[in-house]
């Protein structure tokens, strides 16, 4: 993937894994860009993305009892993160195409998102 001189290139995390992204568009809400790197950088990605689906625990967007949890915890627990310097903020991937590398991400909690098919019945 090139990158070229004139983007804004961050770094952001799953967890403790770094990766580069380069910024098209950001707001105090949204953050939408491409990962920056190599072929093995974009397979690592995936790698932990699958793994996550494949773990015997509960998904870290479940609750206990397998329901999704409410939107201010969901970002809480959100293995995502935006990396600057010594300082780390949550964010929520929303969408991510595996072949391009492009992928959004939500910066603060949303209310609504559209997920209420695995909400806990009121």
């Amino acid at each position: 993937m090139a990158n070229p001189e004139h983007e804004e290139v961050i770094t952001v995390a799953y967890r403790s894994h770094q990766f580069r992204f380069a910024v098209q568009d950001q707001t105090k809400e949204l953050l939408r860009g491409c990962f920056r790197g190599t072929d093995d950088e974009k397979a690592q990605i995936l790698a932990l993305l699958e793994k996550e689906d494949e773990d015997e625990r509960q998904p870290w967007y479940l609750d206990d009892d397998g329901y999704r949890l409410d939107d201010d915890e969901l970002f809480q627990m959100s293995p995502w993160s935006i990396v600057d310097g010594e300082s780390c903020r949550k964010a929520v991937q929303r969408t991510m195409d595996c072949d391009t590398g492009e992928a959004w991400f939500c910066l603060t909690p949303w209310f609504l998102i559209g997920d209420e098919l695995n909400r806990r019945p009121s």
